[in-house]
């Protein structure tokens, strides 16, 4: 007999690009990409989530800016899951809060697979109906299942693990205060100028497996960079500062706004 289980909390971790390349826009509107993720540990979100007897679903956050109605992940996953699997259970989710808000780190998405993986455990579901779920939410929630360090392809959510980076590679999470919408960031891409450094993927792929950390570095890129950069120039100083002032290369996050300094 399986013991019951009231309350649970489960930790949601951001992720970083190591490369990320634009490779085309399909006829259906929706950009095929070929990208490193990169699972850190900080900072990161709580989910606490606890067994309601009514049947309902709430959502709250220790964030005020986060929304509480159908744009948020955590309620969309919740809603979801539970209009699959018929069960009349409900759940009471809060969110501590501290990946920064549409900061390309992937907080939504990471949030919205901690979310699954805990109403899985809380109402006693079988896993396997998850990620189908998760698909449905963001095409970079598939990564947040199992983390670590993988490729992914198609549109970010076909997952092939790679080794971890090397442990003397460290990374340091610069928010810079600009909210960027992943949907802008797209709309905004030069495609021209996209899908230039596929063969430094390859490299950092390769570098990834001897645990070359200089040719990691070396190799790291993103195809956002350009537009964001020229788009938010807040952005791009503070690159500047932080490169002119301290060691390491700093990079956008995915699509931005936050930066993240990888050094040795």
């Amino acid at each position: 007999m399986r013991k019951s289980i009231s309350i649970i909390s489960i930790p949601s971790y951001p992720k970083i690009n190591l490369a990320l390349d634009v490779l085309r826009k399909t006829k259906f509107g929706y950009h095929e990409i070929q990208t490193v993720f990169h699972q850190l540990k900080e900072p990161a979100d709580e989910i606490i989530l606890e067994n309601r007897a009514d049947g309902l679903i709430e959502v709250d956050s220790d964030c005020k800016a986060l929304p509480k109605d159908g744009t948020n992940t955590v309620l969309k996953a919740a809603l979801l899951l539970k209009k699959a699997v018929g069960i009349s259970k409900g759940a009471q989710i809060f969110i501590k809060k501290r990946i920064p808000l549409m900061s390309g780190l992937g907080g939504g998405s990471s949030n919205a697979v901690a979310t699954l993986k805990g109403l899985a455990q809380l109402w006693h579901l079988n896993a396997d109906v998850l990620p189908g779920i998760a698909n449905r939410i963001g095409m970079d929630c598939a990564f947040f299942f199992d983390g670590g360090t993988a490729l992914g392809t198609h549109f970010g959510e076909k997952i092939i693990a790679l080794p971890p980076t090397p442990l003397i590679l460290k990374f340091t999470i610069i928010p810079t205060g600009v909210e960027v919408s992943s949907s802008m960031a797209y709309e905004s891409l030069n495609l021209v100028n996209c899908g230039a450094h596929c063969d430094k993927t390859k490299h950092l792929i390769a570098a990834l497996r001897r645990g070359d950390a200089d040719a990691i570095i070396e190799n790291m890129h993103n195809d956002f960079e350009e537009t964001i950069f020229a788009k938010f120039p807040k952005i791009l100083a503070k690159r500047r500062e932080i490169e002119s002032s301290q060691l390491g290369k700093v990079m956008l996050c995915g699509s931005g706004g936050a930066l993240v300094r990888i050094y040795q």
